[in-house]
């Protein structure tokens, strides 16, 4: 009977043996599977970056040869204006003069970015009258004073003041260039800070803002940038020629 026990437990000795032999075989392979398939992915994503490397390397080279090629160009023009300023005076100056026009007349269409000395206006509405709200024709008669006082370029709260631009209330918002603005308002002009503060300050529209408690502010800026119209200036061409 003692032999009969001692072989039982030997069987089952055994198959403990066996039961762990393999699992470790399944816990090895399932290591190894995932080493492998880790090993793949790394490989997939090593090649992945080198075509976005090569790809980049090649744009790269692009903008260089295309930066090359632009200031070789420069060189060139200005290599022209030179030869064309010493041979011919009177044919540059006519260029030289409707260069400067048509540069002029960029910038009073809104196309360039405009930067120098100017005055930043905020206007906002008042919290302690009621009823005490900037309305659209303040914003139109603020904008015509600085026009008429020599302003270059106008922007109302990033919004580039166009001659087709359109300022008109909606509702709690004004829409400008066809966009919502909301409160406060701020108005960047370039021009002679002096004569621009001097012509606000005198305009009956300054009085009324001051007259109804609205909030404003007026500063003068050695640095007022103004950035170009950003929208379709085709479909405002359309519309005024349709």
């Amino acid at each position: 009977m003692e032999d009969t026990k001692k072989q039982k437990n030997y069987g089952q000795s055994v198959l403990l043996a066996l039961l762990f032999a393999l699992l470790s075989a399944l816990v090895v392979s399932q290591v190894v599977a995932r080493h492998q398939s880790e090993s793949a992915l790394t490989r997939e994503q090593q090649e992945e970056l080198q075509t976005y490397q090569s790809e980049v390397d090649a744009l790269e080279a692009q903008i260089q040869s295309q930066k090359t090629e632009i200031n070789r160009l420069e060189s060139q023009y200005d290599m022209a204006l030179q030869s064309l300023r010493e041979g011919n005076k009177e044919f540059y100056e006519l260029y030289k003069k409707y260069t400067d026009d048509l540069d002029a007349y960029r910038v009073k269409a809104g196309l360039t970015t405009v930067q120098g000395s100017g005055v930043i206006i905020r206007l906002d509405d008042s919290g302690l009258v009621e009823g005490s709200i900037i309305h659209d024709t303040y914003l139109v008669e603020t904008v015509n004073v600085l026009r008429e006082a020599g302003a270059q370029a106008i922007s109302v709260n990033g919004q580039r003041v166009l001659p087709t631009t359109e300022i008109l209330c909606l509702g709690p918002s004004i829409r400008i260039n066809g966009t919502r603005e909301f409160p406060p308002y701020h108005i960047y002009a370039i021009g002679d800070p002096e004569v621009l503060t001097r012509a606000y300050r005198d305009s009956s529209i300054y009085k009324t803002i001051v007259a109804q408690n609205l909030i404003y502010d007026v500063q003068t800026s050695s640095s007022v940038v103004i950035n170009a119209y950003s929208g379709n200036y085709k479909s405002l061409i359309t519309k005024l020629f349709p």
